[in-house]
Parts: structure tokens; C-alpha cells; sequence
């Protein structure tokens, strides 16, 4: 937890379990925690090179803010603002 925004560091689904939703509920859990902690911000970042993750991120309601190099790691910098309401959380 940051001072305006919750960070999540990482989020991994075994592939046997994936294509069940739980990567969703993952994001919902964050989602939720963010709005417990009176905050509306919630921000990843994932390598440049897994474009498929990008992708659901953005349907997820994440938005691309940047990008950059850290050792020697190209990563895609994204956020998400939510409503506020517990009604926002989780929104596929």
C-alpha cells in the first residue's frame, strides 16, 4: 500500500487452474482492498513482451501510463481508478 494507490507486485495463476476466473478474483481482492483503504488508485506493471496480459489488463479497465527499463526488464506501467463504490469492484 502506497500513500494514494495500492501497487500489485504480482499476480500468477497455476495453468491447470487458469481460464476459471481466478485471475478476476484476484484483481476484485485488490480492487477491494483498494477502496477498504479509502483509496481509488490501483497500479501493475508486467513485462512489455507478454502482450496477452496486456491485453486483459486493458479489459480489465487498466490503462497504459508508461513505460520503462529496469534492469534490463521492459515493463508496461498501467492503473486503474475506481468509482469508489464497491459496486465498481471486479468490473470484466
Amino acid at each position: 500500500i502506497k500513500p494514494d494507490h495500492i501497487l500489485i507486485y504480482s499476480i500468477a495463476v497455476s495453468p491447470d487452474i487458469q481460464m476459471h476466473g481466478m485471475g478476476r478474483r484476484l484483481l476484485a481482492l485488490a480492487e477491494a482492498q483498494t477502496l477498504a483503504h479509502e483509496l481509488t488508485v490501483v497500479r501493475l506493471y508486467t513485462n512489455e513482451r507478454m502482450i496477452e496480459n496486456i491485453a486483459w489488463y486493458h479489459r480489465a479497465g487498466f490503462i497504459e501510463t508508461g513505460r520503462d527499463a529496469t534492469s534490463g526488464f521492459s515493463r508496461v506501467n498501467m492503473e486503474k481508478r475506481l468509482g469508489g463504490s464497491a459496486k465498481t469492484v471486479g468490473g470484466f
